[in-house]
């Protein structure tokens, strides 16, 4: 059955603003029969590996005020339904990443509308809130405590920002998250050969896209190696996030930015 939504848009196209209303919206989200291998930006696909690609359907009319402005309309259409993965809003407040796999248009019959039908595919079958959550664990210290609270139904996956507050030669930094059960964590272990950690220098773990940077004056370098562990995700509802910290350095801030997640 056509579900609801409140706005439909591709990327910055937004389908009712410009003369192609969105008649129907319906989805299919696949199953598969055994895990297979997916991208490291689809995480959560590898962890809960039964899910497959969502198929989304849209389809309606496209409207003019004449025929040449029908064919302008549609060439505005076209334009903006191009190979390439943008955010597909079903409603304003949530997305999922996606591109066209087949576009149809009617039988252009000399009246001043055309109907449409679009198939979009999202290999990431999870809708994201369109607008990033941020949470700020202040001065955060050796065997302290911050509690994280998801909204989504399903996993987030988050950037850490750890913002240094006082340099030391090393650092070894474990997070663990003792929402779940067992506990998951990750240890960053910088190295003394590194020459040392400064004041403001900034340690990002992004766990979506699996990479670790060093952010300093500016200039962000690759840092993946200092990494052990997994690259977790937050659980819905409440996650308790536990530091331990040695080597010196001191931390001004952990800053978690994630996007609560439905199916």
């Amino acid at each position: 059955m056509p579900e609801t939504y409140n706005q439909v848009a591709f990327g910055s196209f937004v389908y009712d603003a410009n003369n192609a209303s969105a008649g129907t919206w319906r989805e299919d989200l696949q199953v598969r029969s055994q895990v297979v291998p997916v991208p490291r930006s689809h995480r959560a696909l590898a962890r809960d590996g039964y899910l497959g690609t969502r198929m989304v359907a849209v389809e309606g009319m496209i409207e003019g005020t004449s025929l040449a402005d029908l064919r302008t309309q549609l060439d505005a259409f076209l334009a903006a339904h191009m190979p390439g993965h943008r955010n597909l809003y079903r409603d304003n407040d949530r997305y999922l990443v996606a591109e066209v796999r087949r576009l149809a248009i009617g039988e252009l019959d000399g009246l001043l509308w055309v109907p449409y039908s679009v198939q979009f595919e999202a290999a990431d079958p999870y809708y994201y809130a369109a607008t990033a959550s941020e949470d700020t664990w202040p001065s955060p210290a050796d065997t302290g405590t911050h509690v994280v609270t998801i909204a989504g139904a399903v996993t987030a996956a988050p950037t850490f920002a750890i913002t240094l507050a006082g340099g030391g030669a090393s650092l070894t930094l474990t997070l663990t998250n003792q929402a779940p059960t067992p506990d998951e964590a990750f240890t960053l272990t910088v190295p003394a050969a590194f020459g040392g950690l400064l004041v403001g220098d900034v340690l990002t773990v992004d766990t979506l896209n699996g990479t670790v940077t060093l952010t300093r004056g500016g200039a962000t370098t690759n840092r993946r190696s200092w990494l052990t562990g997994t690259f977790w995700e937050l659980q819905p509802g409440k996650n308790t996030l536990h530091l331990a910290l040695s080597g010196g350095p001191t931390l001004a801030s952990i800053v978690t930015v994630y996007r609560d997640r439905w199916l």
